[in-house]
């Protein structure tokens, strides 16, 4: 799992950074509608998650958008570097 710091080194869909699963799982509806699954966490919250969603969503999609941007109302990167941590806590 990832401790974020500047978001530059953690991947946005795929790491475990917010949530104790990976976006991709939480969020599978709304990852498949996303054209950059790969993107980094420093991108996504520098330019929005519309940027690089397809133009129409599914219901589903559009409502677990809205749950996605409430998560994440409260994430504030940092100047420091992404941390890796294994599950358990420890560093990696």
């Amino acid at each position: 799992q990832v401790r974020i710091g500047n978001g530059s080194s953690t991947f946005y869909w795929l790491d475990r950074w917010i949530l104790s699963k990976s976006l991709a799982t939480t969020f599978p509806a709304l990852f498949s509608h996303h054209t950059k699954p790969n993107a980094l966490v420093t991108h996504i919250m520098m330019d929005g998650i519309d940027l690089g969603l397809r133009s129409r969503l599914t219901l589903t999609a559009s409502n677990k958008l809205a749950s996605l941007r409430l998560l994440l109302q409260d994430v504030h990167r940092m100047g420091t570097p992404d941390k890796r941590l294994l599950l358990i806590g420890a560093s990696f």
